[in-house]
């Protein structure tokens, strides 16, 4: 059974096995090295690392929610559900959080449901928004 883990446990080859897989589908080839600033995770079954994710802070009060999977089986991602569920209370704890937001591919209807049942709330279309052209939803979480 997997378990969830502070991404400073994880090798940076568990890192790049995930982001290679699933960030060149999203933002292309040429994506940015990914620098964390914020509160950032990974879900981890033996040796493989499934997915990553984090809230990372944009300016004063806004955070953005970022997450890249590979291979989660429904039972996983309702025990990533619950993780990040726990990690967005927490980070709603803090007071000057005021706002998180998360984009989800139109053609990633699974990860867009995900987002909804986190309670984030689909705010609109982002034409041609990603690096690659792709058109993306915004989804934001404000706090209580």
């Amino acid at each position: 059974m997997g378990e969830f883990r502070s991404i400073a446990c994880i090798s940076d080859v568990h890192i790049a096995d995930i982001l290679a897989e699933r960030m060149a589908d999203v933002l292309g080839p040429g994506w940015p090295s990914l620098r964390l600033a914020g509160d950032a995770w990974a879900y981890v079954d033996g040796a493989r690392a499934l997915g990553v994710g984090g809230i990372e802070p944009v300016w004063q009060g806004r955070y953005v929610l970022w997450s890249y999977e590979a291979g989660l089986s429904l039972g996983d991602w309702k025990r990533v559900l619950r993780f990040t569920r726990l990690r967005i209370d927490r980070a709603f704890q803090d007071p000057a959080v005021r706002r998180i937001e998360a984009t989800g591919a139109i053609d990633s209807p699974r990860f867009c449901r995900f987002l909804q049942r986190l309670g984030f709330e689909c705010e609109g279309r982002l034409q041609a928004y990603a690096p690659t052209g792709a058109t993306m939803d915004m989804f934001a979480r404000v706090r209580p």
